[in-house]
């Protein structure tokens, strides 16, 4: 029974310790997007909050 809370205990430890280390910075798989000027009144609306997100979080320059 010790053996089994010991193993359990250590795979708890091990899991916990990988998923701090596999985090992904999403600032730097994301880049503010630029609106065609084809683009529906829709389109330009979801461009301006994907941007305004970026702003925000990732300190984008507005308008880039």
């Amino acid at each position: 029974m010790r053996l089994t809370k010991k193993l359990i205990a250590c795979c708890a430890a091990i899991a916990l310790a990988s998923c701090s280390s596999t985090v992904i910075d999403g600032c730097r798989i994301f880049s503010p997007i630029h609106g065609s000027s084809r683009d529906t009144a829709e389109t330009r609306a979801q461009v301006d909050v994907h941007n305004a997100k970026g702003v925000g979080a990732c300190d984008w320059k507005a308008g880039a």
